[in-house]
């Protein structure tokens, strides 16, 4: 019993192993699941998303571009949105003048959006790339802990002492291998798994980023600095091209100025020289005889007193003496050639390389002054032709504008006279069309009249030959009835007086109402040949009144249908009271069938005429739509001119906003010439400045030598009349 206890505890005790490992298994890969593999997708998907709508934008458009990728980087994560914050300092806005606004024109890249939009901050740092990379090894190293652990706890229970349990010991220690072993092959698994996943998620991830951007690089240009380097280096090569040319023009110059100053100082020097010459052969002059009378006064006694003494002497001493004073003498002199015949030979020679230096001097300033001069004027002369052809090309590009404008101006006088013509045109034919149908629904209306007449004749004719027929038949009935039928004559007599008497009504009715109908139509047609001559005065109005007149013509004539309608009403009613009439007489009603059907015949022509009269009034309602549309043709052909008319207010303004801008400019350049020709001058001040100083001081030094040769003749002088002091003490 204790036996199975010991063995399914260590059966228990065995799986501890696996179980830790399968544990440790399944956080790990819900750890790779939840935090790797989920976050991977999300980036992937998001980058995917991005590139597309990246990929639809138009490199062409690049204001609309730019203000897109905004918005879409605004709503992207903060790694994304930080990395297009970063790339977009980096673009380079180049712009332009379109249609005379200064546009935002092209969008250029100056590095790759791979530097900011790279995997480390994108992918791997959200992903913790670097951490999941070992996870594989980490759980492999778990599941061998797993398996050394299954291994060290059945080598722990193993017991070789007992040949009894040997077996039992072998059994327990393969069981725990083989749990051990399958836990590490889980392990491994799951390794595999995680590292198969994590590297195809990071290639993914990888893939869409560097898809999102080559997106963004083909959206921008690059080599701005490339470009902007070749202009820079273009621009130094023509700086120093300018330079040159400048150089060289101030050299020569300056060149010129200084020969002209040198020549200026080297005649002054000239002058000077001449008179310090003369002032100093004057005082040479002077100190030659002063030194002479005092060497003359000074050494006469003592000579006197040696010669004196020589006599006085003994032979032998005068050879000695005589050799002393010679020697004395020759000192004497070789000391008077020494300080002053070196001294006025370099005084004298320094005087001429002076006078030398400063006739080169005044040459080269000459000639700079000279240079300088001929330069300005060039440059005026030049300047000045510049600015006079600039100004003819302006005035000729004014005339040709202003010619352009009269031009145009003139053709649109041109275009509304000719519109207004048409209009008068149209309107005179339209006037004519008009005189036309009515002069037609005239004609109608007088052979309508002249039909209308001849029926009434036709009328009359029928109701006599009837009446004579009535007669007739009634005479035979009286010679045939005698007495018996007079009350029977009565009634006809009186049936007759009656029909007699409503045809005549009847008739005078129809005349009178075609007579009114005539004198109607007559009114209504001069009142419109008025109106259509006074439509021709002006295109507006005429279109008015000729609607006008047109609405009453046809009110007109709706009155003359009414009235003609009110007369076949009369006439109508004139029939039925024959007809009552005919009733009355029963007799007499077989003999008016034929004046019945003539009647009816008449009526039936007299409602064909109403209806080509109605037809007549549909072309009239036509001919209305017609002016109508002629009307509004004229209202469009008013708005088109006003149109052209605030076009042109537009075009004028907008002249003279370009001849501001032409004066502010040439303003412009005024002033930079003005800056220009100050700086030059006062460049120019300044070289002659330093030049005129500089030769000042050399002036001066050579004053400051030749002073200072005088003082040294003074010294000189000082000295020998000190040695002469001496000597003759």
């Amino acid at each position: 019993m204790e036996t199975i206890v010991q063995q399914l505890g260590l059966q228990y005790l065995q799986m501890i192993p696996p179980a830790i490992v399968g544990l440790c298994l399944i956080y790990f890969l819900l750890r790779y699941l939840w935090l790797y593999r989920r976050p991977a997708c999300m980036v992937r998907k998001e980058l995917l998303a991005i590139h597309q709508q990246i990929v639809q934008l138009k490199p062409e458009q690049a204001e609309a571009c730019l203000r897109k990728l905004k918005e879409i980087f605004a709503t992207a994560s903060a790694s994304l949105k930080s990395a297009w914050d970063e790339y977009n300092e980096t673009l380079h806005h180049q712009h332009s003048t379109l249609d005379g606004e200064y546009r935002l024109s092209k969008v250029r890249a100056t590095v790759q959006s791979s530097v900011f939009f790279g995997s480390q901050n994108l992918v791997d740092t959200p992903l913790r790339a670097e951490y999941f990379r070992h996870l594989p090894g980490i759980v492999t190293g778990i599941g061998i802990i797993g398996t050394f652990a299954g291994l060290l706890i059945g080598l722990f229970y193993f017991d070789a002492s007992d040949p009894v349990k040997i077996q039992d010991s072998v059994s327990i220690l393969l069981d725990g291998v083989r749990d051990a072993f399958f836990a590490s092959a889980a392990a491994i698994t799951v390794a595999m798994y995680i590292t198969n996943s994590e590297k195809a998620h990071l290639r993914l991830c990888y893939a869409a980023l560097e898809q999102l951007t080559e997106s963004i690089d083909h959206l921008f240009e690059s080599g701005v600095g490339e470009e902007y380097l070749a202009a820079l280096v273009k621009s130094s090569e023509e700086s120093a091209i300018q330079a040159r040319q400048l150089k060289d023009g101030l050299v020569s110059d300056l060149r010129e100025m200084l020969q002209n100053l040198v020549d200026s100082q080297v005649r002054e020097n000239l002058k000077l020289t001449e008179t310090l010459g003369a002032v100093y052969r004057e005082s040479g002059k002077d100190v030659a005889s002063s030194i002479s009378s005092s060497i003359e006064q000074s050494f006469s006694e003592p000579l006197q007193k040696i010669a004196e003494s020589v006599q006085a002497a003994s032979s032998d001493q005068s050879g000695q003496v005589q050799g002393l004073l010679q020697d004395v003498l020759m000192a004497f002199m070789n000391k008077l050639d020494a300080s002053f015949g070196q001294q006025f030979n370099g005084l004298h020679e320094m005087m001429g390389q002076s006078v030398t230096a400063m006739q080169q001097m005044q040459g080269a300033f000459q000639s700079l002054i000279t240079d300088m001069r001929t330069a300005g004027e060039s440059s005026s002369q030049a300047m000045n032709e510049q600015l006079n052809k600039a100004i003819a090309d302006m005035t000729a590009g004014q005339a040709v504008m202003q010619a352009s404008m009269n031009e145009m101006i003139a053709n649109l006088q041109q275009a509304v006279t000719a519109i207004g013509n048409k209009g008068e045109e149209a309107g005179s034919r339209m006037g004519e069309q008009l005189e036309r149908l009515f002069a037609e629904s005239e004609t109608r209306q007088q052979q309508l009249t002249a039909e209308m007449l001849s029926f009434v004749e036709r009328l009359k004719e029928s109701v006599g030959r009837s009446q004579e027929e009535t007669m007739k038949e009634i005479n035979a009935a009286v010679s045939q009835l005698g007495a018996q039928l007079g009350d029977v004559m009565k009634t006809m007599e009186s049936s007759r007086d009656t029909l007699a008497t409503g045809a005549n009504q009847a008739q005078q009715q129809v005349q009178e109402g075609a007579k009114a109908l005539v004198s109607d139509l007559g009114d209504n047609v001069q009142a419109l040949l008025a109106g259509l001559k006074e439509q021709q005065q002006g295109t507006t109005q005429n279109l008015r009144q000729i609607d006008e007149v047109t609405r009453q013509t046809i009110a007109g004539m709706k009155e003359g249908a009414e009235k003609m309608r009110g007369a076949a009403d009369r006439f109508g009613s004139a029939g039925e009271s024959a007809l009552k009439l005919m009733d009355a007489s029963s007799n007499a009603a077989q003999q008016f069938n034929t004046s019945s059907a003539t009647v009816a015949t008449a009526s039936r022509e007299l409602a064909t005429q109403v209806a080509a009269y109605q037809k007549h009034q549909e072309g009239v309602q036509r001919l209305l739509a017609t002016v109508e549309g002629i009307t509004a043709s004229s209202q469009n052909e008013a708005t088109s001119r006003a149109k052209m008319i605030s076009d042109l207010t537009q075009v004028t303004s907008h002249m003279k906003e370009i001849n501001i801008e032409t004066a502010s400019y040439l303003d412009r350049v005024g002033e930079v010439l003005e800056r220009s020709f100050a700086r030059f001058g006062d460049g120019v001040e300044q070289n002659l400045s330093r030049s005129l100083g500089s030769l000042d001081q050399e002036l001066s030094k050579a004053v400051g030598a030749l002073a200072t040769g005088v003082q040294e003749i003074g010294d000189s002088v000082e000295e020998l009349a000190d040695t002469l002091g001496k000597i003759r003490r």
